[in-house]
């Protein structure tokens, strides 16, 4: 299955297409049985109302998964981050962007996610670039505009602040460059309020409600099993850290590191969740399916890989068998 994204031409992103729309069948079967998720701000009060249709939210969780995970893919491939040249990371990114929406299908964290990658597109172009003005208003920006949506993600304006130093030095302008743009949309979204009289919107959307995950005895298994799955990958993934920066440049590792540092801030954002949902597992799938994905390229023990990722579409489906069922 894995062979079938093992190398970068347009047949393996229809490919990468049609995984996707598989995984997503049974909600296109049975549309009523989604349990979409929404978060208070601008998006619940204006968007949602635009498409309330469980059809057409299929049919925009799919576009954005695809998007999101040729997005993540290109950034592999543009910034040589691995040195072979497939999609595997972007089939990855789409397996577990499916499993850890399930059953919610549609959250307002994948509008957060794409904002996320438009992000940290324009935070690694900024290695060696003249004046980069734009692209850190812009990786600021972006990043803003995600905090909007789900407001954990502003836990990684820290990671972007440390990739600022690792990718150039840290300057007061550059710092300041980043930061204005991070608080644009705030500003902006914050007027808007204002204008509306409506500043305990904005309030609960910008400031995190800050909790002790609850462990609780009625946890459902398929909740249990996708978070021991994420701890599991990030366990093998660190496990493995030298193999995805062996042989790359110095550019590659510094990104590849900064993956890694997201994956330790996500772990922060937890205290963040605004509810108890293993949506927000989303908030790692890119760091994490860029470092795993750069791993499942290698030729090396390709058979076993092939098994995993085999191993990953049929848990994908007990999930789903196990919340239709339920």
């Amino acid at each position: 299955m894995l062979t079938l994204f093992r190398r970068n031409l347009l047949t393996n992103y229809i490919l990468l297409f049609l995984l996707a729309a598989v995984l997503h069948v049974y909600y296109f079967i049975f549309p009523n049985t989604i349990e979409p998720e929404w978060y208070s701000g601008f998006l619940d009060t204006k968007i949602k109302p635009l498409i309330s249709n469980p059809t057409l939210l299929v049919i925009i969780s799919l576009a954005l998964i695809c998007i999101q995970a040729i997005l993540v893919n290109d950034l592999v491939t543009r910034h040589k981050l691995s040195r072979a040249l497939s999609t595997i990371p972007a089939a990855c990114f789409v397996v577990y962007a499916a499993m850890a929406l399930e059953p919610q299908v549609f959250s307002t964290i994948l509008i957060a996610n794409l904002f996320f990658i438009l992000a940290l597109r324009n935070l690694f172009s900024i290695y060696k670039k003249y004046l980069p003005t734009g692209t850190l208003y812009n990786s600021g920006l972006y990043l803003g505009l995600a905090m909007l949506c789900y407001n954990p993600y502003g836990i990684y304006f820290i990671v972007f602040m440390i990739g600022l130093y690792s990718l150039r030095n840290l300057s007061l302008q550059e710092s300041l460059q980043i930061t204005f743009g991070f608080l644009t949309p705030i500003f902006f979204f914050w007027v808007y309020q204002f204008y509306n009289t409506d500043l305990t919107t904005f309030y609960d959307t910008i400031v995190p409600s800050f909790s002790l995950p609850r462990i609780s005895k009625g946890l459902e298994p398929t909740l249990i099993f996708k978070v021991i799955l994420s701890i599991v990958i990030i366990l093998v993934l660190l496990v493995l850290s030298a193999e995805t920066r062996k042989k790359k440049k110095f550019e590659s590792i510094k990104k590849i590191e900064l993956c890694y540092w997201f994956l330790l801030f996500a772990i922060v954002s937890i205290l963040f969740m605004p509810k108890p949902l293993t949506s927000h597992l989303l908030i790692i799938s890119v760091p994490m399916t860029i470092l795993l994905g750069i791993i499942m390229e290698n030729n090396e023990n390709r058979i076993v890989k092939e098994f995993l990722f085999i191993l990953g579409l049929i848990g994908f489906i007990l999930i789903q068998l196990g919340v239709s069922i339920g």
